[in-house]
């Protein structure tokens, strides 16, 4: 059995339209084939089915090859299109392959056909597997950039030149910009507190020379766009085959605050606590000598 190919044969000459099926069937191909030689007629069976290659003459009675090229394009199928014409000149031949012809063949040499057919059939699915990917891709693509920016959680992705490439909406309300106003405009260094730069310029180096010499997380501060001090807790990670940084953001300035008064408090506990404990020995002390004195006294008594 020989290998299925679905052929739209655009001639007026059925002998033609034979000659080329034999010369598939001698190439080991089991043919499905219409013949149409009308613009119509090619228009409604492009609509009807799906064609592995369109094998057009060049010149007929109603229409030519380019019309039927221009036809394919209109309906915006990418399908091997071979002319294959009695006589075509060097100028024809040029101006069908600008149109779109993938090549062409004389009908006194059909024996370029089949390896004609063979290398674009090739050249077609190459083409469609990557259209497929790049779909994947875009799709891939648009569901991380979804969960990216409705997380919930401020996300930025940092380019190896430390500026800002994407940012998500949750960011805004930590640094005060706009997502336009950050992205491959601002790099961190310019929100990050001066104290910190050198610090968090180490890790972006030593992560990108391998991801576990520079710590995951750690705190620092930013300065937002109204000048406010903000502290940040920042999960970093480098994306796989890339150069850039995943880094994901957490306002934390309420909670030091909570934490420095706490600290506060504390202090003043722990320095009542010696206060006190330093007043109970003197009390102590106080009381032994009084007892002291009494004793003293009664001595005078007698």
């Amino acid at each position: 059995m020989g290998i299925p190919l679905n052929v739209l044969i655009v001639e007026d000459s059925e002998e033609d339209g034979l000659l080329i099926l034999h010369e598939l069937k001698n190439g080991g191909y089991d043919t499905l084939y219409k013949r149409v030689y009308t613009l119509e007629a090619m228009s409604n069976a492009l609509d009807a089915q799906s064609w592995d290659i369109i094998l057009s003459d060049y010149q007929m009675p109603n229409f030519n090859g380019l019309n039927a090229l221009t036809l394919v394009k209109e309906k915006g199928i990418d399908i091997p299109f071979i002319l294959v014409s009695g006589a075509i000149s060097e100028e024809m031949a040029i101006e069908a392959m600008k149109a779109g012809a993938h090549d062409f063949v004389l009908k006194n040499d059909l024996s370029r056909l089949v390896p004609a057919i063979k290398r674009e059939l090739k050249e077609a699915k190459i083409r469609e597997e990557r259209r497929q990917t790049i779909k994947a891709l875009k799709e891939s693509e648009n569901l991380y950039r979804t969960i990216f920016e409705n997380t919930g959680t401020a996300m930025v992705i940092i380019n190896e030149d430390t500026r800002i490439a994407l940012s998500n909406i949750e960011v805004e309300k930590i640094f005060g910009y706009k997502k336009d106003e950050l992205e491959g405009k601002k790099s961190w260094t310019e929100i990050v507190v001066k104290e910190d730069i050198d610090r968090l310029m180490e890790y972006h180096r030593l992560r990108r020379i391998k991801s576990d010499l520079a710590p995951r997380s750690y705190e620092t501060k930013i300065i937002d766009k109204h000048g406010n001090i903000r502290d940040v807790y920042v999960n970093a990670t480098l994306i796989p085959e890339t150069k850039q940084t995943l880094a994901s953001l957490i306002d934390i300035t309420e909670r030091k605050k909570m934490e420095d008064e706490l600290k506060r408090r504390v202090k003043e506990l722990e320095d009542f606590y010696e206060m006190a404990i330093g007043r109970e020995l003197r009390m102590i002390e106080l009381k032994e000598e009084i007892e002291r004195l009494k004793e003293e006294l009664e001595k005078y008594k007698k």
